[in-house]
């Protein structure tokens, strides 16, 4: 998760080029979850992010909704799907790679790049 340094860090126009400059893991968890306690804006960004994740592999679309939306640990994802906890490790990887080249693609679409 994304833990803001000041007030500074908070500032739109940060928050702004930290998501849209290089894609990290905390860019990644600062994306999904933003404002948690919006229901209305927790629906706009699972609208956004479903139809990336849709052409995903089964296993993977359950790994990444299952660490980034619902908050499971890669323990207890392991323990759900039958697998080590470095297999999960190693598919969160792997589904986070393909979530961020695919958001880049939607991206570069929107800002005609």
């Amino acid at each position: 998760m994304y833990y803001y340094q000041d007030e500074e860090d908070m500032n739109p126009g940060n928050i702004t080029k930290s998501i849209f400059g290089s894609f990290s893991q905390e860019k990644i968890d600062t994306i999904l979850n933003l404002d948690n306690d919006d229901t209305e804006l927790e629906d706009a960004k699972t609208q956004a992010v479903d139809p990336i994740i849709s052409d995903f592999p089964d296993t993977c679309a359950k790994v990444f909704w299952g660490y980034f939306r619902d908050g499971f640990s890669l323990k207890t994802l392991a323990d759900m799907y039958g697998k080590t906890e470095t297999a999960m490790k190693v598919a969160k990887f792997r589904c986070s790679e393909k979530f961020k080249n695919r958001f880049r693609e939607v991206l570069n679409k929107i800002l005609n790049r």
